[in-house]
């Protein structure tokens, strides 16, 4: 699945350095690609909010073959935002309905150019508690699809 990541804002270059973590060239950091979002400017894609990563799926594809995914025209990706969340063990609902609203705008953004867009939260309690919808269900959704995903 590694392979079909296409953005992550998990922290500064210097971070992942010191904690000897190096990304594939092909993963964008902490600003969205110019090339998912071409009608936006660079400005707008800066200050957009960000999910802590997107994997990009070709629709109809279940090969596994090696793809440049910006060879796929956009209306035959599913975009699959991905947003991992810590919350209060017994109260997960806040966190989960941050997630769904903090991205709105990249989520309508993004459905204007692209077959589907999915929200997948993350949930984990702050003493570690794992909740079977929030956190094993969306592990689960991407693992099944994990077959249909394009490497690129």
């Amino acid at each position: 699945m590694g392979g079909n990541i296409i953005f992550t804002d998990i922290g500064s270059e210097t971070r992942m350095a010191q904690q000897c973590l190096v990304l594939p060239a092909h993963v964008a950091n902490r600003t969205l690609p110019q090339w998912l979002l071409p009608n936006l400017s660079a400005e707008e894609l800066r200050s957009c909010s960000r999910p802590d990563a997107i994997c990009i799926l070709p629709v109809g594809t279940n090969n596994g073959h090696r793809r440049d995914i910006q060879a796929v025209h956009p209306s035959r990706w599913d975009v699959h935002r991905i947003e991992v969340k810590y919350c209060d063990d017994t109260r997960p609902e806040q966190q989960l309905a941050r997630a769904t609203e903090q991205h709105n705008g990249l989520k309508h953004a993004l459905a204007q150019q692209c077959h589907k867009v999915s929200l997948h939260t993350i949930l984990i309690g702050v003493m570690g508690t794992i909740y079977k919808c929030h956190t094993d269900l969306p592990l689960s959704k991407l693992d099944q699809e994990q077959e249909n995903l394009l490497l690129i």
